[in-house]
């Protein structure tokens, strides 16, 4: 299928409707780890139950090199 992209007064719209992003930012790839934090404590199936049960569509990775 074909994404129809485009922005008008300030959102994006996608196919005609106003793309809405509501996301979580997950850190530890930009640290010395290189890994995702957390997991010792929660696995990775919690993080990702949190998510989706909370309606989060985006998820931010940041990371460095």
């Amino acid at each position: 299928d074909k994404l129809d992209w485009s922005t008008s007064q300030g959102q994006i719209i996608v196919n005609g409707f106003p793309l809405m992003l509501k996301g979580v930012n997950y850190f530890g790839f930009d640290t010395e780890a290189y890994a995702p934090h957390g997991l010792w404590r929660n696995d990775l199936d919690f993080y990702l139950d949190f998510i989706k049960n909370n309606d989060f569509n985006a998820i931010r990775v940041p990371f460095s090199l």
